[in-house]
């Protein structure tokens, strides 16, 4: 990928929490919205809204597997404000709930006493 669209992504993934709206974005990085939109696309094979959800979806897996926050803390940590629409699109894409997720991922990890991190 070209410069730009590097700096680009990397703007969106340090920005995940905030509104990350096509406007919002094509006035920060001061290019016409079409133009942002075509080159990402021909860059990065998706659209901008495909890229900000998929990054914001990576973002809730991780946080759901390895941190004690709430849905809701996990909402506004991913840019999403309603933890029903949160809820939704997660199960929507990954096809199970929040919560068996992050019940499964729980399981799947190795306990400390199992990797020799139990202080003994």
């Amino acid at each position: 990928i070209d410069d730009f669209t590097w700096n680009f992504c990397k703007y969106i993934n340090l920005h995940l929490a905030s509104n990350l709206s096509i406007k919002h974005l094509s006035d920060h990085f001061s290019i016409n919205r079409t133009t942002l939109a075509r080159q990402f696309k021909k860059h990065m094979k998706k659209t901008i809204p495909e890229y900000i959800k998929e990054k914001r979806i990576e973002r809730i897996k991780f946080l759901l597997a390895f941190t004690e926050l709430t849905m809701l803390e996990i909402g506004i940590q991913s840019g999403y404000n309603d933890q029903t629409y949160l809820s939704k699109l997660f199960q929507k894409v990954m096809g199970t709930t929040p919560l068996k997720y992050r019940i499964a991922m729980r399981k799947s990890r190795p306990q400390k006493s199992e990797i020799g991190l139990n202080g003994k």
